[in-house]
C-alpha cells in the first residue's frame, strides 16, 4: 500500500493508493457508522459494496451540483439521525466529493469525511486540497468552504470501468501537474512512458499535496494549480464540455501567452502545446471566444480589474502574473480563433 500523509495547519489527511472494500472494512472500527454519498453509476456497478452500509446515491452532474442536491442530503442526514460519531464518505468522481466535502462540513458545523474518488480526474485532482463546493446560477464553485477531509482513498480498480474518454480527461490535471512543477514527467509523458498507473497517480498527487500543505487557503503558491484552469471554467460554463478538455484547451492559451509575453521559448511552448494534442482531440469541441470572455470576469480569481493568471517561466517554473482584464480579453480574442 502507498501511502502520503498532508499535514495542514490544523488538521491531517492521509492519502493512500488501496482496496478500497478492505478500507471501508477498516474504517468501521473507528466510527459508528459509515455514511455513504455514491454517484449512482457507482452504486449501480458496485452494489454489493455500497449497499453494505447507510447511503444515498446521486446523479453527478454539473446541474445537479446545487443546493437542492444539498438540501437532499442534510435531509437524508436528518432522518438517519447522522452525528459526529459518524463519518460521511463520498464514493464517485470530483463532483461527488466537492458536493461531498460541502455537506459534511456544513452539517450540524461539520462532521469528519473522506473520499474514495472513482475517477483517475478525481484521484489526481479534484479530491486533493479540501476545496469543496457547488455551482450558482451557471458559476462554477461558487458556493463552498476549505476543509480537508481525514483521508482520501485511490483505488485503480476503479478505473477498468472507467470509459477510456473520462481516463483522458484526467490527464488534462496530470499534464497539468507536469507543466507547473515536473518536466521530467512532461517528457516521460511525451513519450507515453506512464510505468505503473499508481506510481503516476501518487507522483501527480503529490505534486498537488506539495503545494496545498504550503497554502492552503490559496494566498499565494496555491494559485499555481490554476494553470489553463482561468479560461476552463469558462468554457465548461458556457459549453458544458468534459473538465480535461476545457483545461487542456486552456492551457494551450497560456502556454501561448507565456510565449508571447516572451517568458516561455518556441520550442518549448511548442513541445508542451504537441503534448496536449497528442492526448486530446479538439476537433468535437467548438468554441467561439465572443461565448466565454464575459463569464471570465467572474472569475473566483478576479482582483478589482486584474486577474491573476498563471504563465509558465519555463517547463516546471509556473509565474503567477496579475494582468488587467482588458489586456487578457485582447490577447484572447488574438488567439482564440474560432472553431
Amino acid at each position: 500500500m502507498n501511502s502520503i500523509e498532508i499535514a495542514y495547519n490544523n488538521s491531517k489527511t492521509e492519502y493512500l493508493i488501496s482496496d478500497a472494500e478492505l478500507f471501508l472494512q477498516n474504517l468501521e472500527t473507528k466510527y459508528d457508522r459509515l455514511v455513504l454519498i455514491v454517484d449512482s453509476n457507482i452504486e449501480n456497478m458496485y452494489n454489493s459494496i455500497i449497499s453494505k452500509y447507510l447511503y444515498i446515491s446521486i446523479i453527478a452532474t454539473e446541474v445537479n451540483k446545487s443546493q437542492e442536491t444539498i438540501n437532499r442530503i442534510y435531509s437524508f442526514c436528518l432522518h438517519h439521525h447522522v452525528n459526529k460519531s459518524d463519518i460521511i464518505i463520498g464514493i464517485g468522481g470530483g463532483i461527488t466529493t466537492d458536493i461531498t466535502g460541502f455537506a459534511a462540513s456544513s452539517f450540524k458545523r461539520g462532521i469528519d469525511f473522506g473520499f474514495i474518488p472513482t475517477t483517475l480526474l478525481a484521484m489526481v485532482d479534484a479530491s486533493i486540497g479540501g476545496k469543496n463546493g457547488i455551482n450558482y446560477d451557471g458559476y462554477k464553485n461558487m458556493i463552498g468552504s476549505v476543509n480537508q477531509p481525514k483521508f482520501i482513498c485511490s483505488d485503480i480498480l476503479f478505473l477498468k470501468t472507467l470509459p477510456h474518454s473520462e481516463v483522458i480527461n484526467g490527464y488534462a490535471e496530470i499534464i497539468k501537474s507536469a507543466a507547473i512543477a515536473d518536466s521530467l514527467l512532461t517528457e516521460e509523458l511525451f513519450r507515453k512512458q506512464y510505468f505503473d498507473l499508481s506510481y503516476i497517480i501518487l507522483k501527480v498527487a503529490n505534486i498537488k499535496i506539495s503545494i496545498v500543505s504550503k497554502d492552503e487557503k490559496e494566498q499565494g503558491l496555491r494559485k499555481v494549480l490554476n494553470f489553463g484552469h482561468t479560461l476552463a471554467h469558462s468554457i465548461e460554463k458556457e459549453y458544458l464540455y468534459p473538465h480535461g478538455v476545457a483545461v487542456a484547451m486552456g492551457m494551450i492559451v497560456a502556454i501561448q501567452l507565456s510565449f508571447k509575453y516572451g517568458y516561455l521559448s518556441f520550442n518549448k511552448s511548442n513541445h508542451l502545446i504537441k503534448l496536449i494534442y497528442s492526448y486530446f482531440d479538439f476537433a468535437s469541441y467548438p468554441i467561439c471566444i465572443n461565448d466565454v470572455v464575459d463569464a471570465i470576469r467572474f472569475d473566483k480569481k478576479r482582483n478589482g480589474d486584474s486577474i491573476d493568471f498563471v504563465l509558465l517561466q519555463d517547463l516546471g517554473t509556473p509565474l503567477i502574473k496579475k494582468i488587467p482584464i482588458n489586456i487578457l480579453m485582447e490577447n484572447l480574442y488574438d488567439i482564440c480563433v474560432t472553431r
